[in-house]
């Protein structure tokens, strides 16, 4: 299960709503799988066997029906790997915010006023 951030004051853990898929795609492949941690093992992978700039599209959907959808651009080399995970952590930071400070193309669809401290994004 996906260990969520810690936030000062947000609600207790047990209503914190959880990723319940993330769909990845990118040329010449799919996966689907249920937490962040898995889907950074997925891109880890695909990064392995790729050099250069990357793009990845992904749907993160919580518990509540809530979606987060957008791409990931990402950079494969030697010294360090892509995380989606971290990715995700930069977004929610950004939809704090107004939507021209997001990652270029990203789009949370959710209920008007929700409370993000309540999303758990995952431990990388």
């Amino acid at each position: 299960m996906n260990q969520p951030i810690a936030t000062p004051g947000c609600a207790a853990d047990s209503e914190r709503i959880e990723v319940v898929r993330i769909k990845l795609l990118r040329e010449g492949g799919s996966a689907v799988v249920q937490e962040l941690r898995d889907a950074d093992l997925v891109l880890a992978r695909w990064a392995a066997h790729d050099r250069g700039k990357r793009s990845l599209g992904f749907e993160v959907t919580f518990g509540d029906g809530s979606s987060l959808r957008g791409r990931y651009e990402y950079r494969c080399s030697k010294k360090g790997r892509p995380s989606l995970t971290r990715y995700m952590r930069q977004a929610f930071s950004g939809l704090s915010q107004a939507p021209a400070s997001w990652p270029r193309g990203t789009r949370f669809l959710t209920a008007p006023g929700a409370d993000l401290a309540r999303y758990a994004i995952g431990a990388p």
